[in-house]
């Protein structure tokens, strides 16, 4: 038997074909993991545009709560319940304030 000194070229030409289209896969892969990531980015941007803008309202609840009550704490024990009430009602408002910024974080 006589062994060829050369590989066919249908074998070479086949390896060729394989490289070329796992190239073209791999390729194609980056496409989309690229993607993805600009699609996290501007997730993430979007998010932290939420956040802060709930964040900003639990703070604005938290300033009024906090203002109202130094300027108002001799009206609040003077009025009984009415103040206790007012006092409630502004808790439950920067309460309110707290879930919403915590949705958007869980909704992300």
């Amino acid at each position: 038997m006589t062994e060829e000194p050369h590989a066919s070229p249908a074998g070479s030409t086949d390896d060729q074909d394989v490289l070329e289209g796992l190239q073209a896969s791999l390729t194609d892969w980056r496409t989309k993991i690229d993607e993805l990531v600009v699609q996290l980015d501007l997730a993430g941007m979007e998010l932290r545009e939420a956040l802060a803008h709930e964040l900003a309202k639990v703070h604005n609840a938290g300033l009024a709560l906090k203002s109202g009550l130094r300027h108002a704490r001799q009206d609040l024990m003077d009025a009984g319940p009415a103040g206790k009430d007012a006092i409630t009602e502004a808790l439950v408002d920067l309460q309110q304030a707290f879930d919403a910024a915590r949705a958007v974080v869980t909704r992300r």
